[in-house]
């Protein structure tokens, strides 16, 4: 829309040259945040990962019935969404569902690979993300971001506000860029909230180490 050549921005500067355009602080925050995904590649593959588990259950109208039916009985519940690649405010309704059901979306997946009816291309999909979800960075990742996501979200319709003025802008970033900084030494507290999520517990470092030692022994066979 703001495109300096085909945008609205070229259409007001076609009428006046003399024109400033002054960017959506909403839009460029939206901007920041999509563009400090794409540069980590743990994020692009975790949010990857949200969209494929969205479209697992949707694509099937009956993989969908039986979530639906799981979720029911979560006074909690939501419903999984889509991650869209321009909107950041649904990867945060994104993440909020995951958390929010993360138990009972298990379940649903283990009962599709338990089910000898179903198609065995259904049944290792639905073991990949099953996997998937059991693992430690999972977790991690989903309750990291859900604060992230959140508190960006709730700046973005700050920043909408139709009475929003130039301190407040200001204030209101500088809040989110001090507290996406604070996040830095919280590490230990993300692992123990992702280690309860995920159910990975001590099987995690337990594997973890064992490959490392294989691997060891494969690049050092004289030790």
């Amino acid at each position: 829309m703001s495109g300096k050549y085909n945008g609205l921005q070229a259409k007001v500067r076609e009428e006046n040259s003399l024109a400033s355009w002054i960017p959506c602080a909403a839009h460029s925050l939206n901007l920041v945040g999509k563009n400090a995904v794409e540069c980590c590649s743990s994020a692009v593959h975790f949010f990857d990962f949200l969209e494929k588990l969205f479209v697992f259950f949707t694509i099937s109208p009956h993989r969908y019935q039986l979530l639906g039916e799981a979720l029911k009985n979560n006074d909690s519940s939501l419903p999984l969404k889509r991650v869209p690649t321009t909107r950041w405010s649904c990867r945060a309704d994104a993440t909020k569902a995951l958390k929010h059901d993360y138990e009972q979306i298990k379940g649903i997946l283990k009962h599709i690979v338990d089910d000898i009816e179903e198609k065995r291309c259904v049944c290792c999909e639905a073991e990949g993300l099953l996997k998937q979800m059991n693992q430690l960075e999972t977790g991690i990742y989903t309750t990291f971001w859900i604060d992230i996501l959140q508190r960006t979200d709730a700046t973005n319709k700050t920043l909408q506000h139709a009475k929003l003025d130039l301190n407040t802008a200001v204030a209101s970033l500088t809040s989110l860029k001090d507290y996406v900084a604070s996040k830095r030494d919280s590490f230990h507290t993300y692992e123990k909230e992702g280690e309860q999520l995920s159910q990975s517990g001590s099987a995690y470092y337990k594997q973890t180490e064992s490959r490392q030692k294989r691997r060891n022994v494969r690049l050092n066979p004289l030790d």
